[in-house]
């Protein structure tokens, strides 16, 4: 798997709309990371061990799901 991808590529990835993919991004208390170039207002880049990590904080395990 790639290093980082866009936020194109990890929509399509993860089956999550881009609008929700740039919420989770606003979101204040833990917002998922999405990194710009300098200088770049657009094409932004998620580092997919960062994702991964923040999927895990903010997902349950479906056995948890009716808890």
């Amino acid at each position: 798997m790639a290093a980082f991808m866009t936020v194109k590529q990890l929509a399509v990835e993860t089956g999550w709309d881009e609008k929700n993919i740039r919420a989770y991004a606003m979101d204040s208390s833990d917002p998922l990371p999405i990194h710009y170039v300098k200088g770049r207002e657009r094409g932004g880049v998620v580092i997919v061990e960062e994702v991964s990590e923040w999927i895990r904080r903010n997902s349950r395990l479906y056995s948890e799901r009716r808890r």
